[in-house]
């Protein structure tokens, strides 16, 4: 076997063979790497080596992993009994024998020409996958970096089995987008004449949860997953019309009336959505040669977003503050940015000098010349101004005399702004603008504190709520909810509502959707393979048939379970189809 090596399949097979020490010295060194796309070599010490040799510079604290696989490599590495220093390779039977999981290890090392049936994910949904990664700056982080190069390079060349969940596809459809697997224990089937994934044996998930199914050297966060769902909603999502409006359109979509009933974001929550607001929003109307707004509507014609676009007077386009969810935010976004604008950092009244482009985030300061209709809306980004007299005024989004901060169309002095639209929050102790906050338990937080507890219809702090990934939802603390803590559950180490969960014979818990009833011993066992009929006749006449997992059992382990569980002796049994034991005779496996 040709296997080719990825530094993180490396890491994995050092891992799986004991060696922590070297495993983790290359986790702790892929941590401070700046590489978005790990290649894959031919030989074993050959991928350790290129990967050592182009490291950045090195801190002080993390030189003495960099030592351990020097001498790993100098000292141990050809005198190991899994590696064969003729072929720069490891012994592949070494290697699954001594293996923590044989499964994985074999992932590890069928890393050549994948075929298409055996693949993780499609090239289209790994190519949009990999430039959502790359192209939005939320994810230029460590935990973007290390999941783009395990989702996409680490696994490009890889061979999935029957042990895995794979084939993971992604399409668009009428109402959002649907993602789509063959799980484990199924045989993929391919279309006899398209020679492409048929139906057969797909199962539909929700992203987040089909993409956790994907065997990860390292764990992400919540957040970050929520930020992903976001992007690749966005990205695939066609139930949502974006189109520019301008004059007086500006006005009525402003107007709440007009909005999705029932949205909590911060277009539901906008100071200036009310109809006495009006006749501040007519400025946008009065200024149609530089100002436009992008607007999102649904099916039905009802706002799901919105932001103004303004052309500054250097020539720049700028998408000012998005207002809607952060599914909405994130397709706003990517809006900009294929139709060349910039667009705000981050959501909020406070930064206004921050911007997005398609060469990525910087910092600039704009001016916008505007016709002054002398009752101005309260402004986001664009709020300061030196000249209020004249026909026309110039606007800036760094510093000026005057402030239009003010949901009542009046001026306020730089530095004074209205504090009937500022508010304290406590957790950050400072002063933030009231679209900037959520109102908790009494008191004023951050927006980016918060999260929409589904439980209680209310907004909560983060801190004191749960993340339920199965649902995609937050609850509060108040929630019922189960703790997943049964290994072999898709679910582990994440939380349930108790109705959701079942307990299993060794007290763990599981997902009550992966569970299946053993009617033989009258318990719940965990469900990973498909159901098949056994059927045993008993000695008063009785025929009793039951379906179980066709991976609970061996033909030993079945008859064993039978008799336990049955005070008249045992005649025959049929399992998948065969007679496997008959009184007086045994039939061999």
């Amino acid at each position: 076997m040709e296997i080719r090596y990825n530094i993180i399949n490396v890491a994995e097979i050092l891992s799986q063979l004991g060696k922590d020490e070297e495993a983790n010295a290359i986790d702790k060194l892929i941590e401070v790497d700046n590489d978005w796309h790990y290649d894959q070599y031919n030989g074993f010490s050959r991928c350790i080596n290129r990967f050592l040799d182009r490291l950045p510079v090195l801190e002080e604290d993390f030189r003495q992993y960099y030592g351990t696989l020097r001498i790993f490599l100098n000292e141990f590495l050809h005198k190991e009994k899994f590696y064969d220093s003729n072929t720069d390779s490891v012994d592949v039977l070494h290697c699954l024998s001594n293996a923590k999981s044989q499964p994985m290890m074999m992932l590890m090392l069928d890393t050549y020409e994948s075929k298409i049936s055996n693949a993780l994910m499609s090239r289209r949904f790994t190519s949009r996958l990999s430039d959502i990664l790359v192209r939005d700056e939320q994810f230029r982080s460590v935990e973007g970096r290390l999941f783009h190069n395990e989702i996409v390079q680490r696994y490009c060349s890889t061979n999935f089995s029957k042990l895995f969940d794979r084939n993971f596809d992604a399409k668009e459809t009428d109402d959002d987008f649907e993602i789509s697997y063959v799980p484990k224990g199924k045989a993929t089937v391919m279309g006899e004449s398209s020679g492409k994934w048929s139906k057969t044996n797909r199962i539909n998930a929700k992203f987040v949860k089909a993409i956790k199914k994907v065997p990860l050297r390292y764990k992400y966060s919540n957040r970050f997953y929520e930020l992903l769902n976001n992007a690749v909603v966005a990205a695939y999502s066609n139930k949502i019309e974006l189109s520019i409006v301008n004059g007086s359109d500006i006005v009525k979509y402003y107007d709440q009336r007009t909005y999705v009933r029932g949205d909590s974001s911060s277009l539901g929550n906008s100071c200036m959505r009310y109809d006495h607001c009006s006749g501040y929003i007519e400025f946008y109307a009065a200024n149609t040669s530089n100002v436009d707004m992008l607007i999102a509507l649904n099916q039905e014609g009802h706002l799901c977003g919105r932001a103004i676009l303004w052309k500054a007077d250097c020539g720049t386009k700028i998408m000012d503050r998005i207002y809607g969810t952060e599914v909405m935010v994130e397709k706003f976004k990517r809006w900009a940015i294929d139709n060349d604008y910039v667009h705000k950092e981050s959501q909020s009244y406070d930064s206004s000098s921050s911007w997005v482009g398609k060469d990525g985030g910087f910092s600039q300061d704009y001016e916008i010349t505007v016709n002054n209709i002398r009752r101005m809306p309260y402004m986001d980004s664009f709020k300061y101004t030196n000249d209020i007299d004249s026909s026309t005024m110039v606007l800036s989004n760094s510093d000026g005399d005057y402030c239009f901060t003010d949901t009542d169309g009046c001026l306020e002095t730089f530095g004074d702004e209205d504090d009937d639209n500022y508010v304290y929050c406590n957790r950050t102790d400072e002063r933030i603008h009231i679209d900037d906050a959520r109102f908790v338990g009494g008191e004023y937080y951050r927006e980016e504190l918060c999260v929409f507890a589904e439980d209680i219809g209310e907004w909560d702090l983060e801190s004191d709520c749960i993340w339920l990934e199965y649902k995609d939802i937050w609850v509060s603390e108040m929630a019922n909810v189960t703790f997943i803590d049964d290994p072999q559950s898709f679910r582990y180490e994440e939380y349930v509502y108790d109705k959701d969960a079942t307990e299993m014979p060794d007290g763990t818990y599981c997902l009550s959707s992966e569970t299946l009833y053993n009617e033989i011993t009258g318990e719940d066992l965990f469900n990973f393979g498909d159901l098949v009929d056994v059927t045993y006749k008993l000695s008063d006449d009785t025929e009793v048939t039951a379906q179980v997992c066709s991976e609970w059992y061996d033909n030993d382990k079945l008859l064993e379970d039978i008799n336990a569980n049955t005070t008249e002796e045992v005649l025959e049994v049929y399992f998948k189809g065969e007679l496997i034991y008959k009184l007086e005779e045994v039939i061999n496996d």
